[in-house]
């Protein structure tokens, strides 16, 4: 098989893999422990803790050294943590024991999130030439939406036939195959500079602020992939409180998203070309935004549907212009630092919004908590706008 797209699936395989792990520890926590609280904690601990503190070592190591033993060595975490989740199924350990190997085995996903994903287009930025980046780099961002999108269906068939077995036994299938997929995939190993890691990560910091494009576009990506925290914590409270949804309805209504997701890529693929680049990364923001506010009236299954289906459309076309434009606007030698700033904001984001939401709704009804986040996007969405200038202009 070819070097890029055998990458492209071991990648693949490892996002469902990945955001089965994520939304299982949702899940576990809502269902078994019974705490919103600990769903957001959790969420933070599994893809937004770790990568606050250790992204930007990883981004510089990424520059480094070879970034397929990183995909290598993070895919191991998952399998620990993934593990140490069915060991609560087949052990009854007292409360306090299940919540703490819970947190450990958040903190391990996490941990993994921050090396593997900057590491994943590091290694892209490299196998395939400039002048298919753009394309395939939309194509990667696809890839990740769709996998986000499987995740919830999956966990609800297998939880349904084989409870927390089934959805955690995916798990280690999917990363035990997405790392024999990887072996071979190879790129040489750049020249280690003599100054420490932690010296090229203030580089990395540098070369961002000097150049004010590639600052305004990881400023967005603060406020797009903070969508991300509403739908996976308040929406399934919202499916089962306001909705009245059962789980298998849950998984389709989350899986929506990810389809709307995976449609805006694919629209971004055909079209992103075409569009003005600046405007339409920061209009597609809020009209999702407007979106997700109706989404919050919705009474029923079909109309959460249709508000949820379109804000996602509008979200896949604005992530998936984003990571293009970094891709196309990084220079070779700090992408792996860029791209780790990258992936922490949409990491980071979404778990520390997620974390809020758990908060938000240990004091506030489901659609109360979506309308409430909702209008606070929307207002970043329009100082984005108002003070962007020079990413509004890009084209």
């Amino acid at each position: 098989m070819l070097i890029v797209p055998r990458f492209l699936l071991s990648c693949f395989l490892a996002f469902i893999g990945g955001h089965v792990m994520n939304y299982s520890v949702i899940f576990y926590a809502q269902e078994v422990l019974q705490s919103d609280l600990l769903a957001g904690v959790g969420f933070f601990l599994s893809f937004g803790g770790a990568p606050l503190l250790l992204g930007w070592y990883a981004g510089a190591l990424c520059d480094r050294t070879s970034p397929s033993v990183l995909i290598a060595l993070s895919q191991v975490l998952f399998v620990i943590g993934a593990a140490l989740m069915l060991l609560l199924q087949m052990v009854a350990f007292p409360r306090t024991i299940v919540i703490a190997i819970f947190l450990l085995a958040s903190t391990l996903s996490g941990v993994a999130w921050c090396f593997i994903a900057p590491a994943r287009l590091a290694l892209l930025g490299r196998l395939v030439p400039r002048s298919r980046l753009h394309g395939v780099s939309v194509l990667f961002n696809v890839l990740v939406m769709l996998g986000f999108g499987m995740a919830p269906i999956l966990i609800a068939l297998l939880h349904g036939a084989f409870g927390w077995y089934g959805p955690l036994g995916l798990v280690l299938l999917l990363f035990f195959l997405a790392t024999l997929l990887l072996s071979g995939v190879r790129v040489g190993v750049p020249e280690i500079p003599e100054a420490s890691v932690w010296n090229d990560v203030r580089g990395g910091f540098r070369y961002i602020l000097r150049n004010p494009l590639m600052l305004q576009l990881l400023l967005l990506t603060l406020i797009v992939y903070s969508v991300m925290g509403p739908v996976q914590v308040i929406i399934p409270r919202f499916a089962i409180e306001v909705l009245g949804l059962t789980p298998m309805q849950r998984g389709g209504l989350l899986a929506v998203m990810a389809l709307a997701l995976f449609i805006g890529g694919v629209v971004c693929m055909l079209f992103g070309r075409r569009f003005a680049q600046g405007k339409a990364v920061i209009g597609t923001l809020l009209v999702s935004t407007l979106l997700m506010l109706a989404l919050s009236r919705s009474e029923n299954l079909w109309q959460a549907s249709f508000w949820l289906l379109l804000a996602g459309l509008f979200a896949g076309v604005s992530v998936s212009l984003i990571v293009a434009a970094l891709q196309l606007n990084a220079e070779d030698r700090y992408r792996g630092r860029v791209m780790s700033m990258y992936t922490i904001s949409t990491q980071v984001l979404p778990a520390s919004s997620g974390l809020l939401c758990g908060v938000v709704l240990e004091f506030m009804a489901p659609a109360q908590g979506l309308s409430l986040a909702a209008l606070t996007l929307l207002l970043l969405g329009v100082a984005a706008w108002w003070r962007m200038g020079v990413l509004r202009r890009y084209s």
